[in-house]
């Protein structure tokens, strides 16, 4: 029962630091350098994502969990964007940009760790 409780809330707390991630940089994009779209958001919670999917030796949970993980990240860049005094063209355009960049790159980036730590098993253990 215990190991259950210590998985989600690594999951909530892991959904937090994405979302936290995604609204952080990108509220700080849009202070220093407006009207860009810059893919360091959609790298950042791509690298965040790694480790969650690097513990799974399944391409689909690791997928799935790439998937997650890059929906609370486009959740935080939404809150950030559409938290602005005023919303303009630009920024529902770069809104519909990193959340779909974000939610494709990480859910690649998931099953391709996934796919890499199942190798990595088998070579050590022989599984």
């Amino acid at each position: 029962m215990a190991k259950k409780t210590k998985g989600k809330a690594v999951w909530l707390w892991g959904s937090a630091l994405l979302f936290g991630a995604g609204y952080l940089a990108t509220r700080l994009m849009i202070a220093f350098a407006p009207g860009r779209y810059s893919s360091l958001v959609t790298g950042l919670i791509v690298l965040l994502t790694i480790p969650f999917a690097a513990v799974t030796r399944s391409v689909l949970r690791g997928l799935l969990r790439g998937l997650f993980m890059g929906f609370s990240g486009s959740l935080g860049i939404a809150a950030a964007v559409l938290g602005q005094q005023q919303i303009t063209e630009v920024a529902v355009t770069f809104f519909l940009i990193a959340a779909s960049s974000t939610l494709i790159c990480c859910a690649v980036a998931g099953a391709l760790f996934a796919h890499l730590a199942a190798k990595r098993y088998e070579q050590l253990y022989g599984d």
